[in-house]
């Protein structure tokens, strides 16, 4: 098992990045709730904090999809693709909140690409597989 993990850091280097990101979301909702002073559970009325919220939580959603078909993936294929696809999502979710961040109907720019990174995975693993 180590042997495979030495063997893909470049794709492991993109899943830590992308947990990191979702930490970094999360500390986010919680500085938007000190500044817009809206202690949990509530979710205020404050649209920033609820747009947090939902940058957070969209990117939770998805990342229970991405990291399964993610694992799958850097078993079958070679490390630099697994990077490629790590590093492609991880663009993806920051181009997603930064838009949602700045007006709501921006955040397509980022799902988008997200959703289609997760349709590639899908297919390249059931390919793999069968």
């Amino acid at each position: 098992m180590l042997q495979f993990l030495i063997s893909i850091p470049l794709s492991l280097t993109s899943l830590i990045l992308n947990i990191l990101l979702i930490f970094i979301f999360s500390v986010w909702v919680g500085r938007c709730r000190i500044k817009y002073h809206s202690p949990a559970p509530a979710m205020g009325d404050n649209i920033k904090i609820q747009i947090a919220n939902r940058i957070h939580y969209n990117s939770l959603e998805l990342f229970i999809l991405f990291l399964p078909l993610f694992t799958i993936f850097v078993a079958f294929y070679e490390d630099f693709y697994g990077a490629t696809v790590g590093f492609s999502f991880l663009i993806a979710r920051v181009i997603f909140a930064l838009g949602y961040w700045k007006d709501p109907p921006y955040r397509s720019l980022g799902a988008i690409p997200s959703f289609i990174i997760i349709i590639i995975l899908i297919v390249f693993d059931l390919i793999a597989i069968i």
